[in-house]
């Protein structure tokens, strides 16, 4: 089964559809989450700008 954030085992994860199984976790009961820049951005480079705000 392929993973839900990695669309192959070359590309970068989407930021969207991690961010997007956020709220199901909070429901769980989940407070702590890690995001690692590396995996959604391209090895040429670049910056990772995305807010995300629990209420």
């Amino acid at each position: 089964m392929r993973d839900l954030v990695f669309p192959d085992d070359h590309s970068t994860a989407d930021l969207g559809a991690a961010l997007a199984r956020i709220p199901e976790q909070l429901e769980q009961g989940f407070t702590t989450f890690c995001v690692k820049p590396d995996q959604f951005l391209p090895s040429s480079g670049g910056t990772l700008r995305k807010g995300l705000t629990c209420t």
